[in-house]
Protein backbone atom coordinates (compact mmCIF):
# COMPACT_ATOMS: atom_id res chain seq x y z
CA UNK A 1 0.00 0.00 0.00
CA UNK A 2 1.40 3.37 -0.94
CA UNK A 3 1.56 6.00 1.77
CA UNK A 4 0.44 9.56 1.22
CA UNK A 5 3.19 11.99 2.08
CA UNK A 6 2.39 14.89 4.39
CA UNK A 7 4.52 17.97 3.97
CA UNK A 8 5.61 19.53 7.26
CA UNK A 9 5.18 23.26 7.54
CA UNK A 10 8.26 25.37 8.24
CA UNK A 11 8.22 28.43 10.39
CA UNK A 12 10.77 31.10 11.23
CA UNK A 13 10.57 34.22 13.37
CA UNK A 14 11.82 37.58 12.17
CA UNK A 15 14.95 38.80 13.92
CA UNK A 16 12.88 41.28 15.91
CA UNK A 17 10.65 38.48 17.19
CA UNK A 18 13.38 36.14 18.37
CA UNK A 19 14.03 35.63 22.04
CA UNK A 20 17.08 37.83 22.75
CA UNK A 21 17.74 36.21 26.12
CA UNK A 22 19.38 32.92 25.22
CA UNK A 23 20.23 32.41 28.89
CA UNK A 24 16.50 31.96 29.48
CA UNK A 25 16.56 28.62 27.69
CA UNK A 26 16.91 25.62 30.00
CA UNK A 27 20.19 23.72 29.99
CA UNK A 28 19.83 20.30 28.45
CA UNK A 29 20.87 17.38 30.66
CA UNK A 30 24.46 16.37 30.06
CA UNK A 31 23.89 12.63 30.25
CA UNK A 32 22.30 11.94 26.86
CA UNK A 33 24.51 9.03 25.88
CA UNK A 34 25.33 5.89 27.78
CA UNK A 35 23.44 2.67 27.33
CA UNK A 36 21.51 0.43 29.66
CA UNK A 37 22.46 -3.22 29.87
CA UNK A 38 20.56 -5.34 27.38
CA UNK A 39 20.48 -8.97 26.38
CA UNK A 40 21.06 -10.48 22.96
CA UNK A 41 17.57 -11.92 23.38
CA UNK A 42 16.15 -8.38 23.25
CA UNK A 43 17.85 -7.74 19.91
CA UNK A 44 16.73 -11.09 18.53
CA UNK A 45 13.13 -10.21 19.41
CA UNK A 46 13.33 -6.69 17.97
CA UNK A 47 15.00 -7.56 14.63
CA UNK A 48 13.13 -9.65 12.07
CA UNK A 49 13.96 -11.37 8.82
CA UNK A 50 11.62 -10.58 5.93
CA UNK A 51 10.92 -13.04 3.13
CA UNK A 52 8.90 -11.79 0.18
CA UNK A 53 8.12 -12.21 -3.49
CA UNK A 54 9.18 -9.27 -5.65
CA UNK A 55 9.35 -9.13 -9.45
CA UNK A 56 8.66 -12.86 -9.49
CA UNK A 57 11.64 -13.70 -7.26
CA UNK A 58 11.87 -14.76 -3.61
CA UNK A 59 14.01 -12.27 -1.71
CA UNK A 60 15.00 -11.48 1.86
CA UNK A 61 15.77 -8.43 3.96
CA UNK A 62 15.64 -7.12 7.51
CA UNK A 63 13.23 -5.05 9.54
CA UNK A 64 13.09 -3.94 13.16
CA UNK A 65 10.50 -3.11 15.77
CA UNK A 66 10.47 0.46 17.04
CA UNK A 67 8.55 1.36 20.20
CA UNK A 68 5.95 3.65 18.60
CA UNK A 69 2.85 4.79 20.54
CA UNK A 70 0.22 2.89 18.53
CA UNK A 71 -2.82 1.54 20.42
CA UNK A 72 -3.37 -1.73 18.53
CA UNK A 73 -0.29 -2.63 16.46
CA UNK A 74 3.46 -3.01 16.75
CA UNK A 75 5.48 -1.01 14.21
CA UNK A 76 8.31 -2.50 12.12
CA UNK A 77 10.54 -0.17 10.10
CA UNK A 78 12.36 -1.41 7.01
CA UNK A 79 13.83 -0.25 3.72
CA UNK A 80 11.13 0.79 1.28
CA UNK A 81 12.63 -1.32 -1.51
CA UNK A 82 12.06 -4.43 0.63
CA UNK A 83 8.28 -4.10 0.50
CA UNK A 84 7.60 -1.89 -2.53
CA UNK A 85 5.18 -3.70 -4.88
CA UNK A 86 4.99 -6.61 -2.42
CA UNK A 87 1.54 -8.05 -1.76
CA UNK A 88 0.54 -8.44 1.87
CA UNK A 89 0.05 -12.21 1.50
CA UNK A 90 3.51 -12.58 -0.08
CA UNK A 91 5.37 -11.19 2.94
CA UNK A 92 6.59 -13.53 5.68
CA UNK A 93 8.05 -12.19 8.93
CA UNK A 94 10.49 -14.50 10.74
CA UNK A 95 12.42 -13.99 13.95
CA UNK A 96 13.93 -17.25 15.21
CA UNK A 97 15.07 -19.49 12.35
CA UNK A 98 14.19 -20.18 8.71
CA UNK A 99 12.30 -23.31 9.80
CA UNK A 100 10.24 -21.60 12.52
CA UNK A 101 6.66 -20.55 11.70
CA UNK A 102 6.47 -17.09 10.17
CA UNK A 103 3.74 -14.58 10.89
CA UNK A 104 1.82 -12.12 8.75
CA UNK A 105 1.58 -8.34 8.63
CA UNK A 106 -1.65 -6.38 8.99
CA UNK A 107 -0.62 -3.53 6.67
CA UNK A 108 2.30 -2.23 4.59
CA UNK A 109 3.26 1.36 3.80
CA UNK A 110 6.04 2.70 1.56
CA UNK A 111 7.14 6.33 1.33
CA UNK A 112 5.15 8.09 -1.38
CA UNK A 113 8.32 9.92 -2.47
CA UNK A 114 10.17 6.62 -2.90
CA UNK A 115 7.33 5.09 -4.92
CA UNK A 116 7.38 8.13 -7.22
CA UNK A 117 11.12 8.79 -7.59
CA UNK A 118 13.07 5.81 -6.15
CA UNK A 119 15.51 8.13 -4.36
CA UNK A 120 17.54 6.41 -1.64
CA UNK A 121 16.92 9.14 0.97
CA UNK A 122 13.20 8.25 0.76
CA UNK A 123 13.77 4.49 0.91
CA UNK A 124 11.77 3.55 3.99
CA UNK A 125 8.54 1.80 4.86
CA UNK A 126 6.41 0.50 7.72
CA UNK A 127 4.96 -2.91 8.50
CA UNK A 128 2.16 -3.19 11.06
CA UNK A 129 1.80 -6.34 13.19
CA UNK A 130 -1.13 -6.96 15.54
CA UNK A 131 -0.15 -6.49 19.20
CA UNK A 132 -0.06 -9.26 21.73
CA UNK A 133 -2.16 -7.77 24.60
CA UNK A 134 0.22 -9.31 27.14
CA UNK A 135 3.20 -7.47 25.56
CA UNK A 136 1.99 -4.01 24.54
CA UNK A 137 5.49 -2.53 24.02
CA UNK A 138 8.17 -3.86 21.71
CA UNK A 139 11.25 -2.53 19.99
CA UNK A 140 14.13 -0.07 19.94
CA UNK A 141 13.69 3.43 21.24
CA UNK A 142 13.64 6.45 18.93
CA UNK A 143 14.42 10.14 19.44
CA UNK A 144 13.39 12.83 16.97
CA UNK A 145 16.13 15.05 18.40
CA UNK A 146 18.75 12.58 17.15
CA UNK A 147 17.22 12.92 13.68
CA UNK A 148 18.29 16.57 13.67
CA UNK A 149 21.57 16.47 15.63
CA UNK A 150 24.95 16.46 13.89
CA UNK A 151 26.06 12.84 14.42
CA UNK A 152 29.38 13.09 12.56
CA UNK A 153 32.11 11.09 14.36
CA UNK A 154 29.57 9.43 16.65
CA UNK A 155 29.80 5.68 17.11
CA UNK A 156 27.10 3.60 15.41
CA UNK A 157 26.20 -0.07 15.19
CA UNK A 158 24.13 -1.84 12.54
CA UNK A 159 22.42 -5.03 13.69
CA UNK A 160 21.18 -7.61 11.21
CA UNK A 161 19.91 -11.17 10.98
CA UNK A 162 21.62 -13.44 8.48
CA UNK A 163 20.86 -17.06 7.65
CA UNK A 164 23.40 -19.60 8.89
CA UNK A 165 22.98 -23.41 9.04
CA UNK A 166 19.18 -23.45 9.32
CA UNK A 167 19.18 -20.65 11.86
CA UNK A 168 19.36 -16.89 11.94
CA UNK A 169 22.56 -15.36 13.25
CA UNK A 170 22.51 -11.94 14.88
CA UNK A 171 25.36 -9.86 13.45
CA UNK A 172 26.62 -6.54 14.82
CA UNK A 173 28.80 -4.20 12.75
CA UNK A 174 30.43 -1.32 14.64
CA UNK A 175 31.71 1.89 13.09
CA UNK A 176 31.48 5.67 12.95
CA UNK A 177 29.27 8.19 11.21
CA UNK A 178 31.41 9.87 8.52
CA UNK A 179 28.81 12.15 6.93
CA UNK A 180 25.64 13.46 8.54
CA UNK A 181 23.22 14.87 5.97
CA UNK A 182 19.72 16.24 6.68
CA UNK A 183 17.95 13.05 5.56
CA UNK A 184 20.73 10.47 5.43
CA UNK A 185 23.68 9.09 7.39
CA UNK A 186 26.84 7.67 5.85
CA UNK A 187 28.98 5.45 8.05
CA UNK A 188 32.25 3.54 8.01
CA UNK A 189 31.39 -0.07 8.89
CA UNK A 190 30.84 -3.39 7.15
CA UNK A 191 27.44 -4.60 5.97
CA UNK A 192 26.40 -7.58 3.92
CA UNK A 193 23.79 -8.72 1.44
CA UNK A 194 20.34 -8.84 2.98
CA UNK A 195 21.13 -6.16 5.58
CA UNK A 196 18.74 -3.67 3.96
CA UNK A 197 16.15 -2.60 6.51
CA UNK A 198 18.44 -3.15 9.51
CA UNK A 199 18.48 -0.64 12.38
CA UNK A 200 21.29 1.89 12.74
CA UNK A 201 21.69 2.26 16.49
CA UNK A 202 23.35 4.59 18.98
CA UNK A 203 22.79 5.16 22.72
CA UNK A 204 20.49 7.94 23.92
CA UNK A 205 19.27 8.38 27.49
CA UNK A 206 20.59 4.91 28.37
CA UNK A 207 18.51 3.26 25.63
CA UNK A 208 19.39 1.47 22.42
CA UNK A 209 17.96 4.08 20.04
CA UNK A 210 17.31 3.70 16.31
CA UNK A 211 18.58 6.75 14.40
CA UNK A 212 18.40 5.47 10.80
CA UNK A 213 17.15 2.67 8.54
CA UNK A 214 20.03 1.01 6.70
CA UNK A 215 19.26 0.70 3.00
CA UNK A 216 22.34 1.06 0.74
CA UNK A 217 26.01 0.29 0.44
CA UNK A 218 27.09 -3.34 0.29
CA UNK A 219 27.18 -3.64 -3.53
CA UNK A 220 29.20 -0.50 -4.23
CA UNK A 221 32.46 1.17 -3.36
CA UNK A 222 30.57 3.89 -1.51
CA UNK A 223 30.21 3.90 2.25
CA UNK A 224 26.99 2.31 3.59
CA UNK A 225 24.07 4.68 4.07
CA UNK A 226 20.76 4.84 5.87
CA UNK A 227 17.70 7.09 5.94
CA UNK A 228 17.52 9.18 9.12
CA UNK A 229 14.51 8.86 11.42
CA UNK A 230 13.82 12.59 11.35
CA UNK A 231 10.91 15.01 11.14
CA UNK A 232 10.04 14.12 7.54
CA UNK A 233 9.92 10.39 8.30
CA UNK A 234 8.00 10.78 11.58
CA UNK A 235 5.38 13.03 9.94
CA UNK A 236 4.75 10.50 7.17
CA UNK A 237 4.56 7.63 9.66
CA UNK A 238 2.02 9.66 11.68
CA UNK A 239 -0.11 10.10 8.56
CA UNK A 240 -0.09 6.34 7.91
CA UNK A 241 -0.80 5.28 11.48
CA UNK A 242 -3.12 8.13 12.51
CA UNK A 243 -0.98 9.03 15.50
CA UNK A 244 0.12 12.49 16.63
CA UNK A 245 -2.08 15.58 16.38
CA UNK A 246 -2.19 18.15 13.60
CA UNK A 247 -3.39 21.76 13.44
CA UNK A 248 -4.45 21.90 17.10
CA UNK A 249 -4.87 24.74 19.58
CA UNK A 250 -3.91 24.21 23.24
CA UNK A 251 -7.10 24.95 25.15
CA UNK A 252 -7.51 24.88 28.93
CA UNK A 253 -10.84 23.15 29.38
CA UNK A 254 -12.47 20.22 31.17
CA UNK A 255 -15.95 20.43 29.69
CA UNK A 256 -17.46 21.22 26.31
CA UNK A 257 -20.28 23.24 27.90
CA UNK A 258 -18.25 26.41 28.46
CA UNK A 259 -18.72 29.20 25.87
CA UNK A 260 -15.68 29.80 23.69
CA UNK A 261 -15.19 33.30 25.11
CA UNK A 262 -14.61 31.78 28.57
CA UNK A 263 -11.83 29.36 27.58
CA UNK A 264 -8.08 29.93 27.85
CA UNK A 265 -5.51 29.26 25.11
CA UNK A 266 -1.72 29.14 24.99
CA UNK A 267 -0.71 31.48 22.14
CA UNK A 268 2.27 33.26 20.60
CA UNK A 269 1.78 36.91 19.65
CA UNK A 270 4.08 39.27 17.65
CA UNK A 271 4.98 41.62 20.52
CA UNK A 272 6.04 38.96 23.04
CA UNK A 273 9.13 36.76 23.07
CA UNK A 274 7.25 34.11 25.02
CA UNK A 275 3.88 32.40 24.88
CA UNK A 276 1.01 34.11 26.69
CA UNK A 277 -2.50 33.17 27.79
CA UNK A 278 -5.42 34.31 25.66
CA UNK A 279 -8.98 34.48 26.97
CA UNK A 280 -11.53 33.60 24.31
CA UNK A 281 -11.36 31.87 20.96
CA UNK A 282 -10.50 33.86 17.86
CA UNK A 283 -9.58 32.00 14.69
CA UNK A 284 -7.11 34.70 13.63
CA UNK A 285 -5.28 34.93 16.96
CA UNK A 286 -5.26 31.42 18.42
CA UNK A 287 -1.95 29.66 17.74
CA UNK A 288 -2.04 26.17 16.24
CA UNK A 289 0.47 23.36 16.51
CA UNK A 290 1.36 19.99 15.06
CA UNK A 291 2.14 17.60 17.92
CA UNK A 292 4.49 14.79 16.91
CA UNK A 293 5.82 11.69 18.68
CA UNK A 294 9.37 12.65 19.60
CA UNK A 295 10.79 10.08 21.98
CA UNK A 296 10.25 6.57 23.26
CA UNK A 297 12.59 4.37 25.29
CA UNK A 298 13.37 0.83 24.21
CA UNK A 299 10.78 -1.67 25.37
CA UNK A 300 13.19 -3.28 27.86
CA UNK A 301 13.41 -0.06 29.88
CA UNK A 302 11.82 0.36 33.29
CA UNK A 303 9.14 2.64 31.81
CA UNK A 304 8.57 1.50 28.20
CA UNK A 305 5.48 3.73 27.85
CA UNK A 306 7.40 6.95 28.58
CA UNK A 307 6.34 8.48 25.26
CA UNK A 308 7.00 12.17 24.67
CA UNK A 309 5.84 14.67 22.06
CA UNK A 310 7.10 17.90 20.53
CA UNK A 311 4.92 20.85 19.55
CA UNK A 312 5.69 22.34 16.14
CA UNK A 313 4.39 25.81 15.31
CA UNK A 314 1.80 25.69 12.52
CA UNK A 315 1.77 28.55 10.03
CA UNK A 316 -0.37 29.25 6.95
CA UNK A 317 1.44 28.20 3.79
CA UNK A 318 1.39 31.72 2.36
CA UNK A 319 3.61 33.03 5.17
CA UNK A 320 7.36 32.82 4.75
CA UNK A 321 9.10 29.94 6.59
CA UNK A 322 10.04 30.49 10.22
CA UNK A 323 13.20 28.88 11.57
CA UNK A 324 12.11 29.07 15.21
CA UNK A 325 9.14 26.73 15.21
CA UNK A 326 9.70 24.20 18.01
CA UNK A 327 8.10 24.91 21.38
CA UNK A 328 10.61 24.99 24.26
CA UNK A 329 9.18 24.42 27.75
CA UNK A 330 11.25 26.27 30.36
CA UNK A 331 9.72 25.05 33.62
CA UNK A 332 12.49 26.63 35.73
CA UNK A 333 11.68 30.15 34.52
CA UNK A 334 7.94 29.61 33.97
CA UNK A 335 8.24 30.44 30.29
CA UNK A 336 7.29 28.86 26.98
CA UNK A 337 9.23 30.06 23.94
CA UNK A 338 10.29 29.01 20.43
CA UNK A 339 13.61 27.59 19.30
CA UNK A 340 15.13 26.66 15.96
CA UNK A 341 16.81 23.51 17.30
CA UNK A 342 15.15 20.48 18.82
CA UNK A 343 16.31 20.27 22.42
CA UNK A 344 15.66 17.92 25.29
CA UNK A 345 13.13 20.30 26.86
CA UNK A 346 11.14 20.53 23.64
CA UNK A 347 9.81 17.05 24.45
CA UNK A 348 6.84 16.97 26.84
CA UNK A 349 4.64 14.17 28.13
CA UNK A 350 0.93 14.16 27.32
CA UNK A 351 -0.74 12.32 30.17
CA UNK A 352 -4.41 11.70 29.50
CA UNK A 353 -6.73 12.44 32.40
CA UNK A 354 -8.59 9.25 33.35
CA UNK A 355 -6.89 7.42 30.49
CA UNK A 356 -8.80 4.42 29.11
CA UNK A 357 -7.36 0.91 29.22
CA UNK A 358 -4.99 -0.05 26.36
CA UNK A 359 -6.85 -0.85 23.17
CA UNK A 360 -8.67 0.95 20.37
CA UNK A 361 -9.31 4.66 20.84
CA UNK A 362 -12.71 5.15 22.46
CA UNK A 363 -12.93 8.95 22.40
CA UNK A 364 -12.60 11.54 19.70
CA UNK A 365 -9.31 13.42 19.99
CA UNK A 366 -11.06 16.74 20.76
CA UNK A 367 -12.86 15.13 23.73
CA UNK A 368 -9.71 14.00 25.52
CA UNK A 369 -7.99 16.05 28.21
CA UNK A 370 -4.28 15.98 28.99
CA UNK A 371 -1.75 17.15 31.51
CA UNK A 372 1.33 18.57 29.76
CA UNK A 373 4.30 17.85 31.97
CA UNK A 374 8.11 17.92 31.90
CA UNK A 375 10.58 15.59 33.56
CA UNK A 376 13.07 17.65 35.53
CA UNK A 377 16.57 16.24 35.96
CA UNK A 378 19.77 17.11 37.79
CA UNK A 379 23.19 17.57 36.16
CA UNK A 380 23.71 13.80 36.25
CA UNK A 381 20.59 13.24 34.15
CA UNK A 382 18.70 11.74 37.10
CA UNK A 383 14.98 12.45 37.33
CA UNK A 384 14.00 14.74 40.20
CA UNK A 385 10.32 15.64 39.68
CA UNK A 386 7.56 16.22 37.13
CA UNK A 387 6.30 19.74 36.52
CA UNK A 388 3.05 20.51 34.74
CA UNK A 389 1.98 23.44 32.59
CA UNK A 390 -0.57 25.78 34.16
CA UNK A 391 -2.49 28.73 32.71
CA UNK A 392 -4.33 31.51 34.50
CA UNK A 393 -6.16 34.73 33.63
CA UNK A 394 -6.30 36.23 37.14
CA UNK A 395 -4.80 39.57 36.06
CA UNK A 396 -7.28 40.27 33.27
CA UNK A 397 -9.97 42.77 34.30
CA UNK A 398 -13.33 43.67 32.85
CA UNK A 399 -11.75 46.96 31.73
CA UNK A 400 -9.07 45.01 29.84
CA UNK A 401 -11.77 43.10 28.00
CA UNK A 402 -13.67 46.28 27.17
CA UNK A 403 -10.41 47.62 25.67
CA UNK A 404 -10.07 44.42 23.58
CA UNK A 405 -7.08 43.19 25.60
CA UNK A 406 -7.41 39.43 25.87
CA UNK A 407 -3.80 38.32 26.53
CA UNK A 408 -1.98 37.94 29.83
CA UNK A 409 1.51 36.52 30.58
CA UNK A 410 0.22 34.13 33.28
CA UNK A 411 2.00 30.96 32.13
CA UNK A 412 3.55 28.89 34.90
CA UNK A 413 4.72 25.41 35.91
CA UNK A 414 4.16 23.56 39.18
CA UNK A 415 4.86 20.13 40.57
CA UNK A 416 2.62 17.55 38.94
CA UNK A 417 0.44 15.36 41.14
CA UNK A 418 -1.22 12.58 39.19
CA UNK A 419 -5.00 12.72 39.30
CA UNK A 420 -5.18 16.27 40.66
CA UNK A 421 -6.88 18.58 38.22
CA UNK A 422 -7.49 22.30 38.52
CA UNK A 423 -10.42 24.01 36.84
CA UNK A 424 -10.13 27.49 38.24
CA UNK A 425 -11.85 30.85 38.16
CA UNK A 426 -11.56 33.72 35.70
CA UNK A 427 -12.22 36.91 37.72
CA UNK A 428 -13.18 38.96 34.66
CA UNK A 429 -15.78 36.28 33.78
CA UNK A 430 -17.63 35.80 37.08
CA UNK A 431 -20.30 33.68 35.44
CA UNK A 432 -17.84 31.08 34.15
CA UNK A 433 -18.10 27.62 35.73
CA UNK A 434 -15.40 26.87 38.28
CA UNK A 435 -14.25 24.02 40.47
CA UNK A 436 -13.57 24.48 44.21
CA UNK A 437 -9.85 24.44 44.92
CA UNK A 438 -7.40 25.61 47.53
CA UNK A 439 -7.05 29.39 47.66
CA UNK A 440 -3.52 29.28 46.32
CA UNK A 441 -4.54 27.35 43.21
CA UNK A 442 -8.13 28.43 42.65
CA UNK A 443 -7.23 30.58 39.63
CA UNK A 444 -5.17 27.96 37.75
CA UNK A 445 -6.01 25.51 34.97
CA UNK A 446 -3.86 22.40 34.42
CA UNK A 447 -5.86 20.23 32.00
CA UNK A 448 -5.75 20.85 28.28
CA UNK A 449 -7.70 19.86 25.23
CA UNK A 450 -6.03 19.67 21.81
CA UNK A 451 -8.73 21.67 20.08
CA UNK A 452 -9.50 21.61 16.35
CA UNK A 453 -11.81 24.64 16.41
Amino acid sequence: MEGQKVQGSCSQLDAAERDPDRDSEPIDPENEGGTRSFKAQDLEEWIVRLRFTQDGERREGNGFYVNMPHPTHHVILTAGHNINDVKLDDLEICSESPTSPSFKASALYVSAAYVANKQEVDDYGVILVKKDPTRPYRGFGFALKRGHDDLTHNGLVVYGLTESANSYKLTASYGTCVDCMPDQLEYALSTGKGFSGSPVIMPYKDNETAVAIHNYGHNSNDAPRGTRINEKVIVEICSWLSIGFFNKAIQASITNNIPLDQRLYLVFIPDSDHAVVRLGYDKEHVTRFDILPAYAPSSNSDFPNDFRHVFRLKRPLEERPLEERWVLWNADRHMVSLTSNLRTFCAATLLEHKAPKPGPTQKKADSKFYYIHLEMTNHHGESTELRELRLSAADLTARDLSMKTFETPEVSFARHKRGKYLFGKIPSKPGAPSKPASEREELHFNLFRLFSG
